[in-house]
């Protein structure tokens, strides 16, 4: 059989209108997706774009359900490859939160870390620098409350 006439495979696609009900997710997934997001925004290509990024999102976020989304708001919010996949995974990570919170599933934790510990962090994604130091030293100040 020639190459032209080959069928294409077929392909599974889902339904963006519907929501999948009924399951139960290991509130280990919170760390892990976290702890990816945070690895694909350490690694983020434009690090000073990141807050305009993030306001993209919390704009996106307040989107009302059926809201007709004009052509100015869609060049606004449009996100490349990029974008879209770390939004996938925050807007995951936010609702997967938001579930264990109203489940009381939080462990509350108390740090000894401060703003100056988070600014030299910044400062070492900012200029392309191994941050695995400073984050090990962030996260031994950190301790479980709850």
């Amino acid at each position: 059989m020639s190459e032209e006439n080959q069928n294409l495979e077929s392909t599974v696609t889902y339904d963006f209108s519907k929501a999948i009900t009924g399951i139960t997710v290991s509130t280990a997934y919170i760390s892990g997706l976290s702890r990816i997001l945070t690895d694909m925004v350490t690694n983020y290509p434009n690090p000073a774009g990141l807050p305009k990024l993030f306001k993209k999102f919390s704009a996106i976020m307040q989107l009302e359900d059926g809201q007709e989304i004009t052509d100015e708001i869609q060049k606004d919010l449009t996100l490349d490859i990029n974008e879209s996949n770390i939004y996938t995974l925050f807007s995951l990570l936010q609702l997967l939160r938001f579930l264990a919170k109203e489940q009381d599933l939080e462990l509350h934790t108390e740090t000894t870390a401060t703003k100056d510990d988070l600014k030299d962090l910044a400062d070492l994604v900012t200029a392309g620098k191994s941050t695995a130091d400073k984050i090990k030293e962030i996260n031994s100040k950190m301790k479980i409350v709850k």
